[in-house]
C-alpha cells in the first residue's frame, strides 16, 4: 500500500526539481 505512496513522492520531488533547475537554466538564459 505505502509502495504508491513512495512512488508518488519520489515522482513528485523528480517534477520539483526538475522544474526548479528548468526554471533556473531559463531565468539565467
Amino acid at each position: 500500500m505505502s509502495q504508491g505512496s513512495e512512488f508518488q513522492c519520489l515522482i513528485s520531488s523528480i517534477y520539483q526539481c526538475f522544474s526548479v533547475a528548468m526554471f533556473s537554466t531559463w531565468n539565467t538564459k
